[in-house]
């Protein structure tokens, strides 16, 4: 038996896992948490899988057939992509061949509250006030990157943000980071849905939180009435949600608030409907936004945030933090104490607080630029990903609809 076909010893498989885990929070993820990576000879092979390969396989294949759904009532509209990729959503081993685990890391971005509305001013989604978030995320995860091949060098391992064809959502859900709301995103009980998500695929079988519903967060954290801390083990391994501890957990019953929120009443039963959300045509539609949308775009930009700033898990959220402060004045800047990180990044200023000029942006600052100052001006951040043309486009729509 070659060494890639072994099978780790139960505790090498605990050792790695958690070695894997502790360098995540050290090189500062908010949250991180493993599950099974579905794979093609689960459903063709005749070789008997477990219960819990049943239950993984099962969950896996409800998620396709609603994602499937949502593709067929066009909900995508020109994001094409996710359809011309499907059989890899179908079979994660052409992420990486090969791949038996998942391990998801959350990190949290939210840094202060928006700034107040002005006058010929444009807001920014709060997630794209600083560094690109996918740079931000693949530094992070490096170390832990580094430590999986030096743990356990025989298995290939592969880190993902965005850009591979995976669902991150429902596996940081899988991997017991929190559950998915009615505004789509994922809850966490303390960190709320300000989160950004990164996947490492690994060849290797892990230790898998799916199976105890809850999720590793660290000796350092807080603790809230939501989430305890269980160290007894001396493993710093705590229950995400000790009042809701079942996998039918659901964060938004009796709340629809964000539906109700939403301007362009883009969240439906099936989920996200593109075609009407405000943060699609503001960032992927490079098309004029529609007339009918144009009317309640209001000073957005780049993104629209209002089913995450009514969302009662983020308010829950700010007012445990400093954030009061920085809205009433009291501080320049309120930062999160979980965004900085205990590893080589600056512990002054998080990369993803907001560059200057860009909580909000002065719209004038985009009519006066070229593309080469645009892109001097924005480079290393999401909003180069519209583009200056389009950004010009929705600065016009703010300026017409602020008269």
């Amino acid at each position: 038996m070659t060494p890639r076909d072994e099978v780790l010893h139960h505790e090498s498989i605990a050792g790695l896992t958690q070695k894997l885990k502790q360098t995540a929070l050290d090189s500062g993820f908010q949250l991180v948490g493993t599950c099974r990576a579905f794979t093609e000879d689960w459903e063709h092979s005749t070789v008997q899988i477990d219960n819990a390969q049943a239950q993984s396989l099962a969950a896996y294949q409800k998620m396709l057939q609603r994602m499937r759904a949502w593709m067929l009532a066009s909900y995508q509209d020109t994001m094409h992509y996710l359809s011309d990729r499907w059989n890899a959503y179908c079979h994660p081993n052409l992420v990486l061949p090969g791949v038996r685990s998942f391990l998801v890391l959350a990190a949290e971005y939210r840094t202060l509250v928006p700034a107040p509305h002005t006058v010929d001013c444009g807001r920014i989604a709060s997630y794209a006030w600083g560094e690109d978030y996918h740079d931000t995320l693949r530094r992070r995860m490096k170390p832990v990157l580094q430590q999986h091949r030096l743990l356990a060098p025989e298995y290939t391992v592969r880190g993902c943000v965005d850009t591979a064809p995976l669902p991150e959502k429902f596996l940081a859900v899988r991997a017991g980071l929190g559950r998915q709301g009615r505004h789509t995103l994922l809850i966490h009980s303390r960190y709320g849905s300000r989160l950004v998500l990164a996947v490492i695929a690994s060849e290797a079988v892990l230790e898998y939180d799916e199976d105890r519903l809850y999720a590793y967060r660290g000796e350092n954290n807080r603790d809230d009435e939501n989430s305890r801390s269980n160290k007894n083990d001396g493993t710093s391994q705590n229950r995400l949600f000790e009042k809701n501890a079942s996998d039918d957990w659901d964060p938004c019953i009796g709340c629809d608030t964000c539906v109700r929120a939403c301007p362009t009443s883009a969240l439906t039963e099936r989920g996200l409907d593109a075609r009407r959300c405000l943060s699609y045509w503001t960032i992927e539609n490079r098309a004029t936004i529609p007339p009918e949308l144009q009317t309640v775009l209001g000073n957005r930009l780049f993104g629209c945030e209002v089913c995450q700033d009514v969302c009662r898990w983020n308010q829950a959220a700010d007012a445990n933090r400093t954030l009061k402060d920085a809205a009433e004045g009291n501080a320049t800047e309120a930062m999160c104490d979980d965004v900085r990180t205990n590893s080589g990044e600056n512990k002054e200023k998080s990369p993803f607080s907001p560059r200057e000029g860009e909580n909000p942006l002065v719209l004038e600052t985009l009519f006066s630029m070229d593309e080469a100052e645009f892109k001097q001006r924005f480079r290393g951040t999401p909003l180069l990903r519209p583009g200056l043309e389009k950004l010009k486009d929705t600065a016009s729509i703010i300026r017409k609809v602020q008269k």
